[in-house]
């Protein structure tokens, strides 16, 4: 039964990186972030759920270029709380992904924009990413091999 439910979630995670590509809402990143929050820990959905976090990723990041973070406070407080997720649920995919550089440098950009609730989310995700980088990190954080990860199509 559990196999035929996460069909859908890969269909839905497919459906909402295919969107958000084009039209970034803070409504997609919500509804990601308590996915992740409720199915992170299972095995079979990492690889979708790893793409889907690097297209989110580099889509943010290509959205905010340039914009006034202050007038997009909604969709940086979702960004964060995703990540925030990823960090606490998928570690591994946060630390081995090619676009934890991309959201330190969109969280460096967002530190000091005074909108309590972006505040909150980027330190909830920094204060995770900090205790993953402790002086023993392998006892932290759950092994991935990315050798097993294939490309997943969009």
């Amino acid at each position: 039964m559990r196999e035929k439910f996460n069909e859908y979630v890969i269909e839905f995670l497919e459906i909402v990186c295919q969107i958000f590509m084009n039209n970034p809402l803070s409504e997609l990143l919500y509804s990601l972030e308590v996915l992740v929050g409720c199915l992170g820990k299972d095995p079979n959905l990492s690889q979708i759920f790893t793409k889907a976090y690097e297209i989110i990723s580099e889509s943010t990041l290509n959205f905010m270029d340039k914009k006034d973070f202050k007038e997009h406070d909604e969709l940086l407080e979702d960004f964060f709380g995703l990540l925030f997720r990823y960090t606490k649920y998928m570690p591994s995919v946060i630390l081995s992904s090619r676009t934890l550089e991309t959201n330190l440098k969109l969280a460096e950009l967002s530190l000091g924009i005074n909108q309590p609730n972006v505040e909150k989310t980027l330190f909830l995700f920094l204060e995770y990413i900090f205790k993953l980088c402790n002086a023993n990190p392998r006892n932290d954080m759950e092994k991935v091999n990315l050798t097993k990860i294939v490309d997943v199509e969009f």
